[in-house]
């Protein structure tokens, strides 16, 4: 999936995102459920976490912006 902008994830339900997020785009993370990234992320624009949690899934490296 390639961001853009803001992608924003407001459910209060768990959420598990098994492909690439990639792109200059950001993620954003309200509402109460847990989002887990299952796989390597390259996308540039940062990440925010207001409310629930996050999981990075084990042995997943991620790429950092040079």
């Amino acid at each position: 999936m390639a961001v853009t902008g803001a992608l924003n994830l407001a459910g209060s339900n768990d959420l598990t995102l098994n492909g690439v997020v990639s792109g200059n785009g950001s993620l954003v993370k309200n509402g109460a459920g847990v989002l887990t990234l299952g796989n390597v992320n390259t996308f540039l624009g940062g990440t925010t976490l207001n409310a629930g949690g996050l999981v990075l899934a084990p042995m997943v490296r991620w790429a950092l912006a040079p």
